[in-house]
């Protein structure tokens, strides 16, 4: 006794797939691999931007007091003071300056603020160059 299952199973060997079936296949394979791609790049974008927008605050305020704490503005104050001492001390007088500034501040500040360029830069690019990304923004 044959089964039902076993005649349901034999008419399978007349079907036949339409053309290009596999490519439809492959290509939305692919743009799903893509996409997926995308989503982890504005994803890892956005929380580069989250904590470096976070860290530029009070990376600003560091800044701030440093410069105040190590004299520069009072060294600089002298430029707008006594202008024709500087002229004719200005390599002194810069070298005071550049000593006189806070490097390890000055380039935190920077590289929390070229991070949150960079990602803002790359979010945008993402958003512009990829338009099947709008779907999944508004959403």
């Amino acid at each position: 006794m044959e089964k039902n299952g076993d005649k349901m199973f034999n008419n399978f060997d007349l079907i036949e797939p339409s053309d290009g079936l596999l490519n439809k296949i492959l290509n939305k394979i692919k743009q799903e691999k893509r996409l997926s791609l995308i989503k982890k790049r504005l994803i890892g974008f956005s929380l580069a931007i989250f904590f470096s927008a976070g860290a530029i605050v009070p990376a600003f305020f560091i800044l701030k007091k440093e410069l105040f704490l190590s004299g520069f503005y009072r060294f600089l104050s002298v430029s707008f003071s006594d202008f024709g001492l500087i002229v004719v001390n200005w390599r002194d007088f810069s070298l005071v300056l550049l000593e006189s500034l806070p490097a390890t501040s000055i380039i935190m500040t920077m590289i929390f603020l070229l991070v949150f360029v960079w990602s803002f830069k790359n979010i945008v690019q993402i958003i512009i160059n990829y338009p099947f990304t709008r779907g999944f923004i508004n959403n």
